[in-house]
């Protein structure tokens, strides 16, 4: 269970424990993706108020961003799904799938600030009792907000305020690089959700097999 390394440092996740948070990703915005394709398909897209016009052309854009990344959460569960708990080089594209994830994040609080100010602007005087699919695209807006706070509560948790750096820029020569190395890993995988005790368990293992 090596860390994830994200920005320069290791953060307080590992690379494996990222299926759990991907899989309630994908459900939230699985589920709003399907909702509101559906509505638009049965509703359709109303042309007769120009509020309504506004309002619609917001959430298409927030529903494109739900669509793009539920995908990309597909990606990083999987990624995070291979190989066993040390096994971190099966999870190599892990990263890279984290950076998209995160730009795709970015993106879903633009088009989410963007719907907001419609909704909040254009269409705040319109009877939402008399028009049902505003009712709902509010809750939509609603419980993104509330996902996206949380997100960021998890961000703040799991952020390492202590970046990543290489032993050869202070080692002394006489030591022994291949322990130091050894020692380095353990305190990175130390550093993963579930790590010191699995630490423990590792170390007591091996001195057990030693003596």
């Amino acid at each position: 269970m090596p860390p994830l390394r994200l920005f320069g440092r290791s953060w307080h996740i590992s690379s494996d424990d990222l299926a759990l948070p991907g899989i309630a990703g994908i459900l939230f915005h699985g589920t709003w993706s399907v909702l509101i394709t559906a509505q638009v398909a049965t509703i359709g897209l109303p042309d007769d108020c120009p509020q309504r016009s506004w309002a619609s052309s917001s959430i298409l854009w927030l529903l494109a961003s739900f669509v793009l990344t539920t995908a990309l959460q597909v990606w990083v569960t999987a990624a995070s799904l291979r190989g066993g708990m040390l096994e971190e080089h099966k999870r190599k594209n892990v990263p890279t799938a984290m950076y998209c994830l995160l730009s795709a994040y970015c993106l879903e609080a633009a088009a989410l600030t963007y719907t907001t100010v419609v909704f909040e602007g254009l269409v705040g005087d319109v009877d939402k009792t008399a028009v049902p699919d505003l009712a709902v695209h509010r809750w939509f807006i609603f419980t993104t907000w509330a996902m996206l706070a949380v997100v960021g509560g998890l961000l703040v948790l799991l952020y390492n305020l202590y970046p990543d750096r290489s032993l050869d820029a202070w080692v002394d020569s006489s030591v022994d690089l291949d322990l130091l190395e050894e020692a380095l890993h353990w305190h990175r995988y130390a550093n993963a959700i579930y790590g010191w005790p699995m630490f423990l368990w590792s170390h007591r293992y091996r001195c057990q097999g030693t003596g």
